[in-house]
């Protein structure tokens, strides 16, 4: 393969782009009796974000991902405002919150999407205005972790469904115990369920718990830059942003056709990598690509054997 001298190279990311373009949305919520009309602001870097990661399921990681902190915090804030003034208990301030989101229309990926499994990110359930009980939940996790809530996601896989749990210091109904903690459910999907009200149909369900703290958050950017005909030098930073460690780490680049044909393939990093929460890595490797046809590269980002993350380059 010949570069063509205005030939730069391929070259992907996946973390918010700088950028102060925001979008707005209007959301309407009822608490004791009285409706309010919230502005919300959403960066329209971390929407492009969070809709660009793969999708996961450690829901955990859609709640620890620090990148979407400076979107929710002014919520927050407004929430806690809000409490000050009605002077809410820790309960009953939980119990708004949760007004907030089961306000959120009620719809199935599959309708909205087009997926029949599509976990959304906070930013991304303020832009569609709805959402499942993933989404719910996650949206729920994430605002009560930043206002200093320990949180954890309760999955009933048998019935396919998901909801909140939340400790709290005073005794709240119905909790799930996990590691000594109880942890009280929250059902976000429908009007009227209240911290601490299970549902009937999953109190004899097998639960699992997956805690946010207990999630690595991984971003990267790459570029494979011409180094001579039909060779490019790759370099690629990879952070981990979330509040646990990476015990196994797989960063591995691949350049394909446009008919899926993988022409090179390396991986970047040794076996069974380690990366700590807040640590970063920098990769170089060289690689040769023999043809002559568009191709565009990949670099998936796996921990544990499963995927992570993902990003594309353009077709060059």
């Amino acid at each position: 393969m010949t570069w063509n001298p205005q030939f730069d190279g391929w070259s992907a990311t996946v973390k918010p782009d700088d950028t102060d373009k925001e979008y707005t949305r209007t959301h309407e919520w009822t608490f004791r009796r009285t409706t309010r009309e919230w502005e919300l602001s959403i960066p329209v870097s971390t929407y492009e974000y969070c809709s660009n990661r793969h999708r996961v399921h450690r829901y955990g990681t859609y709640i620890s991902d620090p990148l979407q902190r400076s979107m929710l915090e002014p919520l927050c804030d407004r929430f806690e405002r809000f409490s000050d003034q009605q002077n809410l208990s820790d309960r009953s301030l939980v119990s708004a919150i949760v007004r907030f989101i089961q306000s959120f229309p009620y719809t199935l990926d599959s309708e909205d999407t087009g997926h029949r499994a599509y976990p959304k990110y906070p930013a991304e359930m303020f832009i569609h205005g709805q959402g499942d009980c993933e989404d719910g939940t996650i949206l729920l996790g994430s605002i009560l972790d930043i206002l200093g809530f320990d949180v954890a996601v309760i999955m009933f896989p048998a019935a396919q469904h998901m909801l909140l749990g939340v400790s709290l210091e005073q005794d709240a109904g119905s909790y799930i115990e996990y590691d000594g903690v109880r942890y009280y459910t929250i059902e976000t999907t429908d009007l009227g369920w209240d911290v601490g009200e299970l549902p009937p149909k999953y109190r004899q369900t097998r639960a699992k718990i997956q805690l946010p703290d207990e999630e690595p958050v991984v971003v990267h950017e790459w570029e494979a830059v011409p180094a001579a005909d039909g060779v490019v030098d790759i370099t690629s930073q990879v952070a981990n942003l979330g509040p646990a460690e990476v015990e196994s780490l797989t960063v591995q680049i691949e350049f394909k056709t446009r008919d899926q044909t993988i022409v090179a393939r390396n991986r970047l990093n040794p076996r069974h990598e380690s990366l700590p929460s807040n640590g970063s890595t920098h990769y170089e490797s060289r690689l040769s690509l023999t043809t002559d046809r568009e191709l565009r590269g990949q670099m998936t980002i796996g921990i544990d054997g499963t995927v992570h993350d993902r990003s594309e380059s353009e077709w060059h």
